[in-house]
């Protein structure tokens, strides 16, 4: 019989705190800048006339405007990455950072062709 994988810790002293090694917090922080210049080059395409891709974000776009949905995006990417994080899953961060960093890629070939 299969069992699902357990992803409940034994809580620990509180007093210890929590602990996140030093390349878990750096790959936090380079999702973060990744993100941040997702954000930033999807600005500029869009004042440069492409359209964002992510239905997800255009929609949002659309309805609050583009400095509060990028806003809201790099909160939801800052809570999910520290929660992964906090898991003890910072492999996946490594993931995420590489579809990222193509992303931004993606965004910087469509700002170069324009």
């Amino acid at each position: 019989m299969l069992r699902p994988r357990n992803l409940v810790r034994p809580m620990r002293d509180p007093s210890d705190g929590l602990r996140v090694s030093r390349a878990a917090a750096a790959l936090v922080g380079l999702l973060v800048l990744l993100s941040a210049l997702d954000a930033a080059t999807t600005h500029i395409g869009l004042s440069l006339g492409a359209s964002e891709a992510n239905p997800l974000m255009s929609g949002l776009i659309s309805s609050v405007g583009a400095t509060p949905a990028f806003v809201a995006k790099l909160a939801v990417v800052l809570v999910a990455a520290m929660g992964i994080c906090l898991l003890g899953r910072p492999r996946i961060l490594v993931w995420m950072s590489l579809a990222m960093a193509a992303i931004v890629s993606s965004n910087l070939a469509v700002i170069l062709c324009s």
